[in-house]
């Protein structure tokens, strides 16, 4: 589901999507979609949150691996994918489709980057 900066409040706060992408040329704009997000999350009793920063050295099963390992201080957690240039590659796309094929309502997945290229 598409949604615009103005519907996103709205529709987070009603409960998570188990997966948000972020994408846009205005940083400031990008920041607070993002900070609608976590502030809903937290909301929601989503304790623990977890920030990645992929580059090309990625390790992608260590994404996988923490989405699937269950935390020891909290139920629910965030985690945030920053991707600058918006391109995951072929291992980053087969994780994040495994991810998406296998979602657990105790995590949500936010992805931010860069404007995406049609």
């Amino acid at each position: 589901m598409r949604l615009r900066a103005d519907q996103l409040e709205k529709h987070a706060a009603q409960s998570p999507a188990p997966v948000y992408l972020i994408s846009g040329d205005e940083t400031l704009l990008v920041q607070e979609c993002a900070d609608t997000i976590r502030t809903a999350c937290r909301k929601h009793g989503f304790s623990e949150r977890q920030i990645f920063h992929v580059d090309t050295n990625f390790d992608w099963q260590t994404l996988l691996n923490e989405t699937a390992a269950l935390s020891l201080f909290a139920d629910k957690k965030l985690i945030e994918l920053r991707m600058p240039n918006g391109k995951p590659g072929d291992a980053g796309t087969a994780a994040l489709e495994s991810y998406c094929a296998h979602t657990n309502t105790d995590t949500v997945l936010l992805i931010i980057c860069n404007k995406l290229d049609s």
